[in-house]
């Protein structure tokens, strides 16, 4: 009989392949038979052990669950990632669901692992990022009315730079919709990809909106600086009735670890003359064989659209050498998607929220469930991890 026990550092090579069999993880062709010679065991501890949460040592913290069978395989998984957020002056505690992966022949006993970690004290809310199609309808079946539902959850928005994306009929809808004199539809659903950026560019969308302002200057970031706890204080200060994820330095620094010198994400801090007024945060992948940057997160203490123009003038040159595709945008408070708005990006609607917000904690629940209290973004959970 399958059991469940806590997770430990010592399960790291049978977790890496349990995800690997299950698709989570790519198979780099490693043996992974002890931690010894398991690439990224290392770094895997250091993420749990560098997390702001865990070091202060308030709360006892399980990394995660784990399935074992009757020979003590991990056949199952279900990892415990937390996170605090801050809301009127006071702290929350959030843990990020990862890692959720059953072995077929286990999959009836799924559920038993997400009780684990549904069923966990201490905690103010659930957070699951980037869920699969079975498993958020999983988590509205369990969950019913205690998770946060808002339309930012449900729209992602993206931004084109090579326009050969539009040869997938995926893309091409995308572009079709976002007409809407029905003539002009017609005309462009008969015409090569190539003359889309012509239209884009007539009409001055996304990043041929891009301007340039001498009082605006963007300046990319080697390292997570000391000046993150200035920025966060400004922040709640200006922001004070938000629900968001703490950005102090610490916590930037175990968000982003060592992925601006890898290459796979970059940051830019952005000053209004000489003041630093906020900072945008990048994460490259390959998504589907396209070249993908995703817009993880963006803080600005003045929330005009002169300021993200000025960042994609800037950040054209950046993603062309990096050969992206597409700029993908996932969640943001309704004040930034009114910026985002006024560069006409286009629009994909999904059938469910690309981020779960489950609440324990009702009183908060109550106090917090509406659109202009939110600004969730993939910096929380594992979307980034």
């Amino acid at each position: 009989m399958p059991q469940i026990r806590e997770a430990t550092y010592n399960d790291y090579a049978g977790l890496k392949k349990l995800w690997i069999r299950n698709g989570l993880h790519h198979d780099e062709g490693y043996n992974y038979e002890s931690n010894d010679d398991a690439p990224g065991y290392k770094k895997w501890i250091d993420s749990f052990d560098t997390n702001p949460v865990i070091k202060k040592g308030d709360v006892e913290w399980p990394i995660g669950w784990v399935l074992v069978d009757n020979d003590n395989n991990i056949v199952g998984s279900f990892m415990n990632i937390p996170n605090e957020y801050s809301f009127k002056g006071k702290r929350y505690l959030g843990a990020g669901g990862s890692g959720w992966a059953i072995d077929e022949d286990y999959r009836n006993h799924s559920l038993l692992l997400l009780n684990k970690f549904a069923k966990q004290r201490n905690v103010d809310l659930l957070v699951t990022t980037t869920p699969a199609n079975k498993t958020q309808r999983v988590f509205s079946a369990i969950f019913k009315n205690k998770y946060l539902s808002i339309d930012t959850l449900y729209n992602k928005y993206f931004l084109v730079l090579d326009y050969s994306v539009f040869t997938s009929n995926t893309y091409k809808k995308y572009f079709i919709q976002s007409i809407d004199n029905r003539i002009i539809k017609r005309m462009f659903n008969a015409l090569p990809y190539s003359s889309y950026s012509l239209y884009d560019r007539i009409c001055k969308r996304g990043f041929f909106s891009a301007q340039s302002d001498n009082q605006v200057h963007i300046v990319k970031q080697t390292e997570i600086t000391d000046a993150f706890d200035d920025l966060w204080r400004a922040l709640t200060d200006t922001y004070n009735d938000r629900f968001i994820a703490i950005r102090d330095a610490e916590y930037m620094r175990w968000y982003i670890k060592d992925k601006l010198t890898d290459g796979s994400a970059s940051l830019h801090f952005i000053y209004k003359d000489t003041e630093l007024i906020g900072y945008a945060l990048f994460h490259y992948k390959i998504i589907k064989n396209i070249n993908v940057a995703i817009f993880t997160d963006l803080q600005l203490l003045d929330e005009k659209p002169r300021y993200l123009t000025n960042l994609l003038r800037m950040m054209r040159s950046e993603f062309k050498g990096k050969n992206i595709q597409i700029v993908e945008i996932v969640g943001f408070h309704q004040q930034k998607r009114k910026i985002f708005n006024s560069i006409s990006p286009y629009r994909r609607k999904i059938s469910y929220p690309y981020i779960y917000y489950v609440f324990k904690n009702k009183e908060l629940l109550n106090e917090i469930n509406q659109t202009e209290v939110w600004d969730p973004t993939l910096l929380e959970g594992d979307a980034t991890l």
